[in-house]
């Protein structure tokens, strides 16, 4: 049986003022544009991250920049690797 991927992710990246943390907030979807609940979203290579709420969505801050990648896991489905720049 093939797993769907998780798909729909829509980033929103926020810088915030001075040497703060950047706060990145998304939605996870699955192929049938329905939220995601407990998929685990993490910044790769790093503890950042969290967990999606009922509406598929999460948020969490990072003091990490640059070229980086977000892995989308969820029980039941193929892990997503999404790129994101953050300046």
């Amino acid at each position: 049986m093939l797993l769907p991927l998780i798909s729909g992710f829509s980033q929103n990246i926020d810088p915030t003022k001075g040497n703060a943390d950047t706060k990145i907030y998304c939605k996870v979807t699955n192929d049938k544009n329905k939220p995601m609940y407990g998929a685990n979203v993490v910044i790769e290579g790093s503890i950042d991250g969290s967990t999606t709420d009922s509406t598929g969505n999460f948020e969490f801050e990072t003091s990490k920049t640059g070229n980086l990648n977000l892995i989308v896991t969820a029980i039941d489905f193929k892990d997503k690797t999404v790129p994101v720049t953050i300046e």
